[in-house]
């Protein structure tokens, strides 16, 4: 049996990820591979939260993830987080 090499590809949607496969042949156990892609963004994202994700099907088998997202930790833009000192008159 030979390799199959494919390239699972993420895109940030805004709000929802979508993990799929650009082209080429597809291996039999695609879902475990896009499933390990999903996490591994989720892990690059710390800031987002997955709310659910649902497969995409073709033929019976799934080709494709989308996961919805919630933000979760916005960074402060001010600079009251930030060592500094008020002055009261």
């Amino acid at each position: 049996m030979a390799d199959v090499q494919v390239e699972i590809l993420t895109a940030d949607m805004g709000g929802w990820v979508r993990v799929y496969v650009e082209n080429g042949q597809t291996p039999a156990d695609l879902a475990t591979y896009l499933s390990h892609t999903l996490t591994s963004w989720g892990r690059d994202h710390p800031h987002l939260r997955f709310r659910y994700a649902v497969p995409v099907n073709k033929g019976g088998a799934t080709v494709e993830l989308h996961a919805w997202y919630d933000q979760v930790h916005f960074a402060d833009e001010t600079n009251l987080g930030k060592n500094s000192t008020t002055t009261r008159k």
